[in-house]
């Protein structure tokens, strides 16, 4: 039998998640991590609460895991929370882009894109397995 969500009625902020104060560090804190250290003790170094529920706001301790943000991402992206924004481009368009003269500006209006996707294609940050060793590869 699933268990329901709790969701966290107070302060929310613009990433969606609850906000608590912490008396002992008189601090604003997440809420979700404040109720897992609650339940489960001191929060690992450099770990993560992930929502097993995928809910922001729930702060029920059964829905919250100690992980890695890698583990974190992974797992958004195979549940499909995230889109990987890397890959919102064609083959056809990221060749464009890499092979095209002009300005960054230009290249990102033409494309409908930012100046630092159309950075990122140009130096090979992103798309390198089409701008170096792919399509467009020397």
């Amino acid at each position: 039998m699933a268990v329901d969500c709790i969701n966290y009625w107070g302060h929310v902020g613009n990433a969606g998640y609850g906000l608590d104060y912490e008396p002992k560090t008189q601090k604003t804190v997440l809420a979700h991590r404040k109720t897992y250290s609650d339940f489960n003790g001191e929060i690992p170094l450099g770990a993560v609460i992930k929502h097993t529920c995928d809910n922001k706001r729930c702060v029920n301790p059964l829905h919250l895991q100690a992980g890695t943000q890698s583990e974190n991402v992974k797992e958004s992206y195979a549940r499909g929370l995230q889109i990987n924004a890397r890959r919102s481009m064609t083959e056809q368009q990221v060749i464009s882009i890499y092979q095209a003269g002009g300005s960054q500006r230009a290249i990102s209006k033409q494309f409908n894109t930012t100046q630092t996707v159309v950075k990122n294609i140009k130096l090979g940050r992103t798309y390198r397995d089409i701008t170096k060793g792919g399509v467009c590869g020397s």
